[in-house]
């Protein structure tokens, strides 16, 4: 019986395309199973594997956000130049071939959103670019919240990761289009203004050369160390409304904005 259900499965992973997930399941190499709230798992607190409830180490990991000083922020000298994102129906019928997302709340993988993008002839070239406008609109312009709420809702599942818990979001996989289209369309723009200082920029063989440099650094200065600190919630507790500050920056120059931050020597406020 149970080979039967392996079988089964192995075929369906196999005609639609998702060869890795295959092989995990032939070698049973798979990790990262679906957790349940009410479970239970093994955490290490001070030293000690200890069981702790799902529920609580996620809230461990989400702690509330403190606002930050001002000097931890950088001071632009000039607000930069918005560039007009031009999305086509051509670059959604690419990036749709590529992409393999679960179900997310909206119930439609990329299966079916493969199905209705690329095989149904000229219905499927006419929904392309329906899907290019939507990203064209969303990357050029600012909209209400409530425009947009339904596209980027999540479904938060948290992960066996063996050990500890990842927790993830599932988000709508025309989302995920829509992004995909929109980083391959700036990519070069991105790689060029960030250069050598951000690598998740996409610059080729940037890690590599990272790697190199620092190694350098530390074979020829014996007197240099590496200092390492427990981060793991800076970004919950700080360094969120980092990205959103600079964000409401780049995009000041729009007609207008529904979210002002007021950065003062107390912090920030809303």
């Amino acid at each position: 019986m149970i080979i039967d259900h392996i079988e089964k499965v192995l075929t369906r992973l196999m005609f639609q395309g998702k060869i890795r997930a295959a092989m995990c399941l032939l070698t049973e190499t798979s990790k990262g199973n679906v957790l349940n709230t009410k479970d239970s798992v093994k955490v290490s607190v001070n030293g000690t594997k200890e069981s702790v409830p799902v529920i609580d180490t996620l809230r461990s990991k989400h702690p509330s956000s403190q606002s930050p000083h001002s000097s931890t922020f950088l001071q632009p000298n000039e607000q930069p130049s918005l560039s007009h994102v031009k999305v086509t129906g051509a670059h959604i019928s690419l990036i749709s071939q590529r992409i393999q997302d679960s179900t997310g709340p909206g119930w439609c993988d990329s299966s079916h959103w493969q199905d209705a993008l690329l095989r149904f002839g000229t219905h499927s070239r006419r929904l392309c670019d329906s899907v290019a406008v939507l990203s064209r609109c969303l990357s050029n312009s600012i909209f209400h919240w409530d425009m947009t709420q339904a596209l980027l809702v999540n479904r938060s599942i948290a992960l066996d990761k063996c050990p500890g818990i990842q927790p993830i979001r599932v988000g709508e996989t025309l989302l995920h289009i829509i992004g995909k289209a929109v980083c391959y369309v700036t990519r070069e723009d991105a790689e060029s203004i960030c250069g050598v200082s951000k690598l998740c920029a996409g610059l080729k063989h940037g890690i590599k050369g990272a790697i190199h440099a620092m190694n350098d650094v530390f074979t020829d200065n014996d007197d240099h160390g590496a200092l390492m600190v427990d981060a793991r919630n800076a970004f919950s507790l700080i360094l969120l409304i980092g990205p959103l500050c600079y964000g409401m920056f780049e995009f000041s120059g729009l007609e207008r904005a529904d979210l002002f931050l007021i950065l003062t020597e107390d912090g920030l406020n809303w």
